[in-house]
């Protein structure tokens, strides 16, 4: 089957970064409604590996349902996922100003949508850390030795989950690191040298936020 249109774009934007913002102008707009469904499948995910999880403390502890686990769990628990949404929408924003401030100390030229756009079209990379986590989150909840009760098997395996999603956070800045600097360098007409360094600033930035949060 034929990717669609805007597929084949948002394919080019993460693998092929040269072709993708050389070919075109990036508009803040298309980039903001990558960011919205990048947003949506943090929420679906965040709350689609609860429900696994609660299938797979059922199994183990079968004296409570499925339904059961998912009723144990607390507010603020339920309310991180609708929260994860909101900060992929923050961390967007956020890091377009980092990376904007980097460009600006190197040279470039290109105003704040421009930077916007980048910072958007590359927001999918995030969904490599939620997959990462997720995995762990899910492995470290069926080996977790310990029978218990829902909410608490989840208390027990957040330390686990921090250090993935961490690895995780670090994949997702390794692959931004292919992206960014090649379309600053066409977005900004800034000197690759120069959209590399602005990068690694930006970069570096994140992967402090990454290291203080494990």
């Amino acid at each position: 089957m034929a990717l669609h249109r805007s597929d084949r774009s948002l394919v080019s934007a993460l693998v092929f970064p040269e072709a993708f913002f050389a070919d075109r102008p990036q508009s803040p707009v298309g980039a903001g409604w990558v960011v919205l469904a990048v947003a949506g499948l943090h929420v679906l995910g965040y709350y689609g590996l609860l429900a696994v999880a609660a299938v797979i403390v059922a199994i183990k502890q079968p004296t409570f349902t499925v339904l059961e686990n998912l009723a144990d769990l607390g507010g603020w628990t339920l309310a991180q996922g609708v929260l994860g949404g909101f900060v992929i929408i923050l961390n967007w924003l956020v890091v377009s100003a980092i990376l904007h401030a980097a460009v600006r100390l190197r040279h470039g030229r290109g105003d704040f949508g421009d930077t916007v756009a980048v910072v958007g079209w590359s927001a999918p990379t995030t969904l490599l850390a939620l997959l990462v986590s997720g995995f762990g989150f899910l492995v470290a909840v069926s080996r977790n030795p310990i029978v218990m009760s829902f909410d608490a098997t989840l208390a027990a395996v957040a330390p686990v989950v921090s250090l993935v999603g961490a690895v995780g956070g670090l994949l997702t800045l390794l692959w931004l690191g292919h992206i960014w600097p090649t379309a600053l360098h066409h977005t900004h007409e800034i000197d690759r040298g120069y959209a590399a360094q602005a990068a690694a600033i930006a970069l570096g930035v994140c992967a402090l936020v990454v290291f203080v949060g494990v």
